[in-house]
Formats: structure tokens, sequence, C-alpha cells
């Protein structure tokens, strides 16, 4: 069943269901939430540290967690507002990561020792985007026999 929701060039020709609102949604918000932090992070680590209440501690990863992989995907975000199905394995990485820290790091800690109040908004941020973009993800059109072949080039 296609989609006839407006979603941009490659509508007309995908033989699947496609949740336009919610891919692009999930576009936008990595623009919106993931870009201003992680510029941030990167601009002013200081600020961004005292802002999420993130204690001070190795530059490296924080710039890495906090300032280079969120702002990546705000890139990707925006190139995904204007091209949604060719950039939405962007979106399954980023359920990967997510869901392998939700799992592997917050879950154990919940468990045990609770999440430093300075985790809350990282892992809350995290469940967002990992939730949100296992909806938005058209799985059928990544994983079935349509592929980059039966989709136009824009123009």
């Amino acid at each position: 069943m296609a989609d006839t929701a407006t979603g941009g060039p490659e509508e007309a020709t995908v033989d699947v269901e496609v949740r336009w609102h919610w891919l692009k949604g999930m576009y936008a918000a990595n623009v919106l939430i993931s870009g201003p932090i992680g510029l941030g992070a990167l601009l002013a680590p200081a600020l961004t540290r005292g802002l999420l209440g993130v204690p001070a501690g190795d530059p490296i990863n924080f710039g890495v967690a906090t300032g280079a992989v969120p702002l990546a995907f705000a890139i990707a975000g925006a190139a995904g507002l204007r091209a949604p199905l060719r950039l939405s394995p962007v979106l399954g990485i980023q359920v990967v990561y997510k869901a392998l820290f939700l799992l592997g790091v917050a879950a154990p800690l919940a468990l045990t020792d609770g999440i430093p109040g300075y985790g809350l908004p990282v892992v809350a941020i995290f469940a967002f985007f990992a939730v949100g973009n296992l909806i938005a993800i058209p799985v059928p059109y990544l994983f079935g026999r349509i592929g980059d072949r039966d989709l136009p080039t824009a123009e």
C-alpha cells in the first residue's frame, strides 16, 4: 500500500507504507535536538556541561559522545529532510547504537546503583530516538525487495 502523503520526490514509486510525518519528524528532531547539543559540546563544552548537568571529566569522551556523534546525526538529519528514504539507514544506525547504550549501560545502572541525575536527560533522549526511529523507519523498504534501483533520482 503506497502512502501518498506529502513526502518528497520518492513517494510516487515506493510501493510500501511509509510514515512520512514520522520519518521527517525524526530527521527534524535530529537537527533540533542533537544539533545544538553536539555543536555546544564542541564549541562551548563548559557551558554545555553546565546546561546538561554533566560533571567535568574526560574531554575526549565528552567531545565524541556528546559533541561529534550528535552533530553528525544532526547533519544527516538535515540531509534526510530532503531525501527521507535514501537516508533512512542513518536512523537504523542510530537505533542500534542507542539501544545498545540503553540495554548495555543504562539498564544495568538502573538495576544496580541507579542512573545518576546528569544521565537521566541522556537516557530520555536516547529512548526518544530509539522508539521514534523504530516507528519512522520504513522496514519493508530497507529490507524488502524495493531498493534504490526503483527510486527516481532527485531532480
